[in-house]
């Protein structure tokens, strides 16, 4: 059966076809659906596990989601862990309190999770901060403002500054803007990177640009370092 609450009301555990929320709602407990759907206003402590897609444009607070597929356009806030078998979209403001896993993840939004984020691709354009581990075979971040993150392991990642035109302006009151700090290390195949601090990074073929400040290179390859970046140490492996 559909659940539709247009007004106030609550959903809770049970079989759902497709549940569609416009108002301000309540759920609880463990929702099983085939599609979820909140454009108003969902909160409580739900588990909520979905065949098809779960779309939030509203303002979604929820304990955990499992589902095929998950577009975020409101404001989404996971207390635990987000699984997704498919697509992971954000535009607009997502954190979790537990671990991200998806096979695309592309966020043009903000996007902050407190453990770790796992996937085939990672695609951000927006804000991305991440406590914990970021891995994914391939890993393309462009950014405007500062962003923290704890490790990065991958076989391709880009880490770069969005071009604009204005930033060159904006960034002669603040030296923190548009710096990514990776509070340990990035481990990868092929690592480029632009205005990034790290303790250490190593690959096979390493680009650090300018306005890095690493305490570590390690490559077996290729280095390449920008004479604006700040480098402590180089090894071959």
């Amino acid at each position: 059966m559909d659940m539709k609450i247009s007004g106030c009301g609550t959903v809770t555990s049970g079989e759902y076809d497709k549940v569609s929320l416009s108002g301000s709602t309540k759920v609880k407990g463990q929702i099983n659906c085939k599609e979820f759907s909140c454009s108003g206003s969902a909160s409580g402590d739900a588990d909520i596990t979905c065949a098809g897609r779960v779309k939030a444009s509203g303002s979604t607070h929820v304990k955990s989601i499992t589902a095929d597929a998950v577009t975020a356009t409101g404001s989404l806030k996971i207390d635990g862990n987000c699984s997704v078998k498919g697509k992971f979209a954000v535009s607009g403001s997502t954190s979790m309190g537990g671990k991200l896993k998806a096979s695309l993840i592309e966020s043009s939004g903000s996007l902050r999770v407190d453990n770790d984020i796992e996937g085939e691709e990672l695609h951000s354009s927006g804000t991305l901060n991440c406590k914990g581990l970021i891995n994914a075979e391939r890993i393309d971040i462009k950014f405007d403002h500062g962003m923290t993150i704890g490790s990065i392991g991958g076989s391709t990642i880009s880490i770069h500054p969005h071009i604009i035109s204005f930033i060159p302006i904006i960034a002669l009151f603040s030296d923190k803007l548009g710096t990514v700090t990776i509070e340990n290390s990035i481990e990868g195949d092929e690592v480029s990177i632009e205005d990034v601090n790290a303790q250490s990074v190593t690959g096979r073929i390493v680009t650090i640009g300018k306005r890095c400040n690493i305490k570590l290179v390690q490559y077996s390859e290729r280095i390449d370092i920008d004479p604006d970046a700040a480098v402590e140490k180089v090894e071959k492996i």
